[in-house]
């Protein structure tokens, strides 16, 4: 049975406050940008940054991941994909950082990719956690030129989020919306990508840049990935859930709401296990929802795409009628982003060079982050496109 119910948000308001860890004060232009929607205004004493005036300080290797057993000895293939990248060496292979949310967006006539990391412990070698997140900006304007910056993120009195997962990104007019799902918070985070921080990097990891949180709000649900439908004007959160006895009849819920009406999120259950992201779209006149599930370094992923539109109180959100779709891929798949300016869904996987994968001797995972045509995904859930709509059709080493 379908269920939607809707629940009372409680906004968290961020105070002003300046960045307790900078080691050098800025002067503003009288001109600096301040972005829209922010619940705490910035503060003028700094000159502010934005993706097209940091330095880009690592390198992409654009790949085919369609073809992952010709690049990678024993790595099996990403079917129907189109494009993608490997992230640099040390980045690869750290263990001591693991990558999970992935959005997007334009600025200034370039095309950016937006990937979270958490940092992870590892028992008497290391301990990552007090890094909290950070988010590389990945500039892929050019795909032969990928370049890319990581810039950790800290909340409004500059401190980390210490042991924040960051599962799911979700870009809307000039601000990330990033899940905090750590213990009781259910929260989700806010910060303007156009209001990037210079500070002394000897205060904060070896990063050069922090972006600062603007504000928060809560969810009725625990959320470990966030998106957003340009189409609808709405986010989706859901939660991961994992197959186990314990868990048994618990709701494997989705839930969207609307920026303008965070207190108002309609929960809709019954979807799949250990969902990692999600995306609900439009895809030439018919209605998807995509979802990634992956389960551990050493099981398959699985893709599901469904034709969905939304929850009612008459169809269940898995109809046995509804037309559905899955497919297999390498381990460690993440979270899901819809392009609103190319032709591509992004997706990426989690588990790096160093760790190995243990159906396929002497084989490694990779990190990888690829793209499937939108095209591609409507042919592969095998409903007939709508010609008359249009709609969709544009659609480590450590810091430094």
């Amino acid at each position: 049975m379908k269920t939607v119910l809707s629940f009372l948000v409680v906004a968290l308001v961020s105070l002003p406050g300046s960045l307790a860890r900078v080691g050098t004060s800025h002067v503003a232009d009288e001109d600096d940008h301040h972005p829209r929607g922010l619940e705490r205004a910035l503060d003028d004493a700094i000159t502010y940054l934005n993706p097209s005036t940091i330095d880009y300080n690592r390198e992409g290797k654009k790949i085919n991941p369609s073809k992952g057993g010709d690049l990678f000895d024993g790595y099996p293939d990403f079917p129907h994909s189109s494009i993608g990248f490997l992230w640099q060496d040390d980045d690869d292979a750290t263990i001591k950082w693991r990558p999970q949310g992935i959005s997007g967006f334009e600025y200034d006539g370039k095309e950016y990719l937006l990937v979270s990391w958490y940092g992870k412990k590892k028992k008497r070698r290391f301990d990552y956690r007090n890094r909290g997140f950070r988010v590389s900006f990945v500039d892929i304007t050019d795909m032969d030129r990928i370049k890319y910056r990581h810039i950790l993120f800290v909340d409004e009195d500059g401190e980390t989020y210490e042991d924040c997962h960051a599962g799911g990104l979700a870009f809307k007019d000039g601000v990330l919306h990033i899940p905090d799902s750590r213990g009781s918070n259910d929260q989700i985070l806010t910060f303007p990508i156009d209001a990037i921080e210079e500070v002394d990097a000897d205060s904060y990891y070896n990063y050069r840049y922090v972006i600062r949180a603007t504000g928060s709000y809560t969810m009725p649900i625990n959320p470990s990935f966030l998106g957003y439908d340009p189409i609808d004007d709405q986010f989706l959160v859901g939660s991961f859930l994992q197959n186990t006895d314990d868990n048994k009849g618990k709701a494997k819920s989705l839930g969207w709401y609307s920026e303008d009406s965070t207190e108002d999120v309609s929960v809709c259950a019954d979807f799949f296990w250990e969902m990692q992201g999600a995306a609900k779209t439009n895809i030439e006149g018919v209605d998807v929802l995509i979802v990634s599930a992956s389960y551990g370094r050493s099981k398959e992923s699985r893709l599901f795409l469904v034709n969905f539109d939304e929850c009612s109180e008459e169809d269940a959100p898995m109809d046995d009628e509804m037309k559905r779709k899955k497919i297999m891929y390498p381990p460690g798949m993440e979270d899901v982003h819809v392009s609103p300016t190319s032709e591509y869904v992004w997706f990426l996987t989690e588990f790096g060079k160093k760790e190995r994968l243990p159906f396929t001797p002497g084989a490694k995972n990779r990190r990888v982050t690829f793209a499937i045509k939108k095209s591609k995904i409507v042919d592969l859930l095998g409903v007939e496109a709508d010609s008359s709509d249009s709609s969709d059709s544009s659609d480590s080493g450590e810091g430094e």
